[in-house]
């Protein structure tokens, strides 16, 4: 029976040998030796120039009928997908039969480090592993820079923003950029909550965190936009005793 379809998240943009190397101590280690055999497939990756190119819909479509071939070495085939936050949405929409419904000697692995921009469906399907273990990663890259944020998705309703917090944060967030990395840390972490202790709360904010990140990238301001997402973890006072 094939295993489920990786997505490793890394905390920053990585070149190819650089997610190779993470991805080779981090897989299974039934599928390490893959990486150095004739049954590993860089999909969208050129070892000898270390780049990597967005994966277009022709080559996801191609990758379809070429997993049907069986393995030349091992019992399984390795594919590997780059990037997949820089595919097209009718690219990544290409790909959910194959995900669904791998062959058995195929195992495939799919990377990013922007992991709102992955489709809620290619989620879905997939093992989501993240890669910010590292204590001061977190700290350098969002959410765990916060603890009112990270407090109050843990502990929502008990702990609330007071509307003071809401403005207070959204002036810290309010540059792109910023914006961005906290709603990827914020997504990364309701996945992992999700997967641990999942309640219908983190599912709606999942889903909001999704759309915020989506209306980043269409350039809304971003003061507004990470304001419009936190009211949702509002008690609705104007002031109050902070934790």
């Amino acid at each position: 029976m094939a295993l489920f379809t990786q997505l490793y998240v890394f905390p920053s943009a990585l070149d190819l040998q650089q997610q190779l190397e993470w991805l080779q101590n981090e897989v299974d280690l039934r599928l390490r030796p893959l990486f150095s055999s004739a049954d590993l497939t860089l999909v969208n990756g050129d070892v000898s120039e270390n780049t990597i190119t967005p994966l277009p819909i022709e080559r996801v479509r191609q990758l379809q009928v070429e997993v049907l071939q069986a393995p030349l070495q091992h019992d399984r085939r390795l594919i590997v997908l780059f990037n997949l936050d820089s595919a097209s949405i009718p690219a990544q929409n290409s790909l959910l039969k194959l995900l669904e419904e791998p062959p058995a000697h195929v195992q495939i692995l799919l990377t990013t480090h922007r992991l709102p921009l992955i489709l809620e469906t290619v989620q879905s399907r997939s093992q989501i592993i993240s890669l910010l273990a590292d204590k001061n990663l977190i700290e350098q890259n969002g959410i765990e820079h916060d603890q009112k944020i990270s407090s109050v998705i843990k502990e929502y309703p008990t702990r609330q923003l007071l509307f003071t917090e809401i403005f207070k944060i959204s002036e810290q967030y309010k540059e792109r950029d910023q914006a961005l990395k906290l709603m990827r840390d914020i997504t990364i972490m309701l996945h992992q909550l999700l997967q641990t202790q999942p309640t219908a709360h983190q599912v709606t904010w999942l889903k909001q965190a999704l759309l915020t990140t989506q209306r980043l990238e269409k350039n809304v301001n971003a003061r507004l936009a990470i304001e419009d997402f936190l009211l949702q973890f509002s008690n609705g006072e104007l002031s109050g005793q902070n934790a």
